[in-house]
């Protein structure tokens, strides 16, 4: 690998696997997902799955980064069934897999103070 290939990795957005996403804190920035083949370069690792971008607050509760985490149908079924809306704030607290899926333990957050930047 060569010094700019490596340069360009530095650029790549962060990924998340469903594994990886719990304990998390996110703002629902899409309703819309994302194939990992279109965040990720041909060669890198996840080259499939669909992903959700959500915006990471920092400790000031201010939306200072974007994360792709991996949307498998245990994530998307809570999402759709706590009918968030884009801008909604929620807690991931749990990930395990169970026969197969993946399951999810999360909560909405009523959080009027975690602001998008501006």
């Amino acid at each position: 690998m060569k010094l700019g290939e490596k340069a360009e990795q530095a650029e790549q957005p962060d990924v998340s696997l469903a594994r990886d996403s719990a304990p998390g804190f996110y703002v629902l920035q899409t309703d819309e997902l994302t194939q990992a083949n279109e965040i990720t370069a041909e060669d890198q690792f996840p080259q499939y799955g669909d992903f959700l971008e959500v915006g990471v607050p920092n400790a000031d509760r201010v939306v200072d980064r974007t994360e792709f985490i991996e949307c498998p149908a245990g994530l998307a079924q809570w999402l759709v069934e706590e009918e968030l809306e884009v801008g909604d704030s929620f807690r991931v607290l749990d990930v395990w897999k169970a026969d197969g899926s993946w399951c999810y333990q999360c909560r909405q957050i009523e959080d009027p103070d975690v602001s998008q930047p501006e």
